[in-house]
């Protein structure tokens, strides 16, 4: 079932955009950045962002009242190797 969370979290558009620009900026991003980055209103961008955090692709941090962001790339090999043994 966490395969299937997963993979429905990365298939959509808005969803993949975020990972790209996280994925692009592993220092972190706040949901502000994202949401100018990703060209989506900032309590959209929550939205996925909580879908993204709850499928473990994401985690975050917050340090005063900035919540940073970071891509979870251990969970994208899990992902990927789940995938891989599938097609074997």
């Amino acid at each position: 079932m966490e395969l299937s969370n997963r993979l429905s979290a990365m298939g959509h558009e808005t969803r993949l955009k975020i990972l790209q620009a996280l994925g692009a900026n592993p220092e972190g991003m706040s949901s502000t950045e994202i949401a100018e980055h990703v060209g989506v209103m900032p309590t959209n961008t929550s939205a996925h962002l909580n879908v993204l955090r709850a499928a473990g692709l994401v985690s975050s941090e917050k340090n005063g009242r900035v919540v940073t962001y970071r891509f979870e790339q251990g969970t994208l090999k899990d992902v990927a190797a789940e995938i891989a043994a599938l097609a074997s």
